[in-house]
């Protein structure tokens, strides 16, 4: 996995230094991002969670100004936070959050249409995560003793057998507006199971909706 990562970033830089056209493109977004989840063969609850991206790309002219190779570099951040009552008596809370980097290498085709350009787009996206953890706060209310609390951190890729590998595959729709705006919408869907234990028939896989706003330089 990580010899697939240097292959597409050393391509992707060659590409960026070798193309006198290519234009730079720097921008951020909203992520809205799904983990599913199978254990043993039984469906679990979908786990949702909010977050940002931000970085930049390149436009590389392929065939004209119509077909484009884009290949860029973005940091996530995922968040998220739950809470959880028993029997009245005990509270547990969780808090949370993911940073991954992405290297997209989108394809696309797009049309001029007066002040907008409209185009669409395509490809794969190769993460790899730097932090995956929960924060979980538990109190418990025991008679004659009062409030008992404790904290903790899980650390999903050390303890809960998550991968920080994936491979997104996804697309989406976008509009360069007087060759300053960029807006794009879209959606990518991981393609490998980030489970990485010996339970037979778990899965877990994420997909992320995402909307992004950047400026063409």
């Amino acid at each position: 996995m990580k010899r697939i990562f240097t292959v597409v970033l050393s391509a992707a830089m060659l590409l960026m230094a070798t193309d006198a056209f290519a234009q730079l493109s720097a921008g951020a977004g909203y992520l809205y991002s799904t983990l599913t989840s199978t254990y043993k063969g039984n469906a679990e609850d979908n786990e949702v969670s909010n977050g940002l991206y931000m970085g930049a790309g390149f436009d590389i002219p392929i065939v004209g100004d119509d077909l484009k190779l884009t290949p860029g570099l973005y940091l996530s951040v995922l968040s998220a936070k739950a809470n959880a009552t028993f029997a009245g008596i005990a509270n547990v809370q969780s808090i949370f959050t993911e940073v991954a980097i992405n290297l997209p290498v989108y394809l696309s085709y797009g049309i001029e249409m007066g002040h907008a350009d409209l185009f669409v787009y395509g490809g794969p996206t190769f993460q790899y995560g730097i932090s995956s953890k929960y924060k979980v706060d538990s109190t418990i209310a025991v008679p004659l003793l009062g409030i008992i609390a404790s904290d903790g951190v899980i650390d999903n890729y050390k303890e809960a057998d998550y991968s920080p590998f994936n491979i997104y595959l996804g697309g989406g729709l976008g509009a360069d507006l007087n060759e300053t705006l960029r807006v794009t919408l879209g959606f990518d869907y991981g393609m490998l199971n980030l489970y990485k234990g010996d339970q037979e028939n778990t899965k877990y896989n994420r997909y992320n909706f995402k909307l992004g706003f950047g400026y063409l330089f």
